[in-house]
């Protein structure tokens, strides 16, 4: 027993610094090992989000895409109306100069046939008045 004692008091320091130094390389292991674990388990979880940015962002933009042709349908879609509307006025314009011409062309074949009655009864009195006159005669 005399042994142990003097080799502990001899050894004591060196043993108490060996074991500190045993666990201090453990926990400096351990602390590597769940780093690269962490780390590891991280970069999976980091490019899982940088797809999901990726996504997003090309949703995104064709959501942008999209809004832009909705946009642009809308002024088509203005200008058409537009166009219409001004195509059913004129078209209204138009039937309404038809409808003159026509009324116009009503009034004048009345006229002629007016014209053509009276030229029909001179004509009817210049006979009648060289019969009459070709018997006075």
């Amino acid at each position: 027993m005399g042994k142990i004692k003097n080799f502990v008091k001899n050894h004591g320091l060196d043993f108490l610094s060996v074991v500190i130094l045993a666990v201090v390389v453990f926990c400096c292991g351990y602390d590597y090992y769940l780093r690269s674990r962490t780390s590891n388990d991280y970069r999976d979880v980091n490019r899982t989000v940088d797809n999901v940015e990726t996504r997003i962002d090309r949703a995104d933009n064709r959501a942008k895409s999209a809004q832009t042709e909705i946009k642009n349908a809308e002024v088509h879609i203005r200008r058409a109306d537009k166009t219409s509307r001004e195509l059913t006025k004129r078209s209204e314009q138009n039937t309404r100069e038809l409808d003159e011409c026509q009324r116009l062309v009503d009034g004048m074949s009345k006229r002629a046939e007016r014209i053509q009655g009276i030229i029909a009864d001179v004509e009817k009195s210049n006979q009648d008045s060289e019969a009459q006159t070709n018997r006075d005669s």
